[in-house]
């Protein structure tokens, strides 16, 4: 298949996923297997549907999806590894500004 076609079925189990998020997990397989993909678009796709499902509080492979986008820092495209460094960026801030305590 070429690259335009398997970017097109992961960005239809990313709104699969968007309208309904109980299907992240019986999708998770499907999306992550393609992480690796030699196409740029689709890796890019793969990147920001995980990041989504990682947002969740229902998803429970977290740590999982977590630990291959992490990996992806090793990726050949530098766009991959600023878009991996983005999401951890933002993940940070959002922790830490969540976790922030007012003291007067």
């Amino acid at each position: 298949l070429g690259t335009q076609v398997r970017r097109a079925v992961v960005e239809l189990l990313g709104k699969c996923i968007e309208l309904q998020p109980k299907y992240a997990e019986r999708y998770y397989a499907a999306i992550v297997d393609r992480i690796t993909d030699v196409g740029l678009s689709v890796r890019k796709c793969v990147l920001n549907i995980l990041r989504e499902c990682t947002q969740s509080p229902h998803f429970h492979k977290k740590q999982e999806a977590l630990v291959r986008i992490m990996l992806r820092i090793r990726d050949s495209e530098p766009s991959i590894q600023e878009a991996v460094t983005q999401i951890f960026a933002d993940r940070w801030v959002s922790i830490s500004s969540s976790a922030a305590v007012y003291v007067p």
